[in-house]
């Protein structure tokens, strides 16, 4: 396991893109809206590896700081912690004009130790935590649950990778059906995975053989984000395949406290999983695989399923404001709709007559206060 970790920095996974781009996509407009708050902004990676790939290509520490510097310089410090000297040596060298900016720290040591050992320091600070582990040892639930019990007054955000392999893997289920869940072994991978759940609840769902293997994992990731739900209002994940239609990798899992948060992750999960199998589909098709094709061209079946979503929300609750009834086509379809389709679906909506619009405004453009209602007898979606 140490020599497959070890080599895990030599080349990205084209799958793992996936992750990056969630990653990177999302901190600039956080850091630009939290930096608003004018509380300081408090970074940690607790699984930071090298910094870069043997290829050059950025891990999540060249992804985070560059994006601190510009938007958020002087008002934000970064924390990349790793366990392996080898790691850490190499971070340092990486990161170095960063921490010589004084934002950036390379930390020695074991994650959770560190996790909790800063919360005992965090007090008002605005909190954001990316944990992406190569298994799952090493981001218990133990470890954040003091961060994730501040006050509702301070911003909270944590964004976790759970790697599905690693799931089977400790859960064991051949050594349990083989009489063997009493080893020092496989006890240890039964303790890992309580931690990491925060739960031992897991064994209902893991060690039912009358339950698919995909089936387990939705059941599990959906059990985490309820949990995680208990402290952070708005909890999301989006799926990691190495190809459209192939087993779930990772599940990437966001919570945060504030619905626009949960907004934004919309669009940006959904991009980056879409825009990755639709590329690994391209690859596949030589004749494609350097054409301008663009999957959002491909999604008409989608924006026709978008217009009754929008007119059953409206029928439920009419005189909703366009942004309202946004979250709730979020809410309830995360990573279903981009909101650039909504928008375009409403208007086509109140045009056609299916629903109305009755507020006031120039030029009979819609925004996001306007008040949406059924449209009269007669208005088609």
């Amino acid at each position: 396991m140490k020599d497959i970790e070890s080599s895990f920095f030599t080349e990205k996974r084209p799958w793992s893109r996936i992750k990056d781009r969630v990653l990177g996509t999302y901190l600039p407009p956080y850091l630009r809206k939290v930096s608003r708050i004018g509380s300081r902004i408090v970074i940690i990676d607790c699984f930071a590896g090298a910094g870069k790939f043997s290829d050059d290509t950025a891990g999540s520490p060249l992804i985070i700081c560059p994006q601190i510097a510009q938007h958020a310089a002087g008002n934000a410090v970064a924390y990349f912690v790793n366990k392996g000297s080898g790691h850490h040596r190499a971070l340092s060298r990486t990161l170095e004009r960063f921490t010589k900016t004084g934002f950036a720290h390379p930390i020695l040591g074991n994650s959770e130790g560190f996790l909790h050992e800063i919360s005992k320091q965090i007090t008002e600070q605005t909190v954001f935590v990316y944990l992406d582990p190569f298994g799952l040892k090493g981001c218990g639930f133990d470890s954040i649950r003091p961060l994730l019990e501040r006050g509702t007054r301070f911003s909270t955000e944590l964004l976790v990778n759970l790697n599905m392999p690693a799931l089977h893997r400790l859960a064991a289920v051949r050594s349990v059906s083989h009489g063997r869940a009493a080893s020092d072994i496989v006890r240890g991978f039964h303790s890992t995975l309580d931690g990491v759940l925060g739960t031992k609840e897991w064994r209902d769902v893991m060690w039912d053989d009358r339950i698919a293997p995909a089936d387990k994992e939705e059941h599990i990731v959906a059990a985490y984000k309820q949990r995680l739900a208990k402290y952070l209002r708005y909890v999301c994940s989006c799926p990691v395949r190495e190809a459209d239609g192939t087993r779930v990798k990772y599940h990437i899992v966001f919570a945060s406290r504030h619905v626009d948060a949960l907004l934004l992750m919309n669009d940006i999960m959904l991009d980056a999983y879409n825009e990755h199998t639709f590329d690994a589909a391209l690859q596949k098709m030589p004749l494609f695989a350097d054409s301008q094709l663009d999957w959002k061209d491909s999604r008409h079946g989608e924006r026709e399923t978008l217009k009754g979503v929008i007119r059953h929300i409206v029928e439920e609750q009419p005189g909703k404001t366009r942004s309202e009834v946004w979250q709730q086509v979020v809410l309830c379809h995360f990573m279903q709709f981009r909101e650039s389709e909504f928008r375009q679906v409403v208007a086509e909506q109140v045009e056609r007559g299916a629903l109305e619009c009755p507020t006031p405004r120039r030029g009979n453009r819609l925004n996001d206060n306007c008040i949406l209602m059924p449209g009269k007898l007669g208005g088609r979606p």
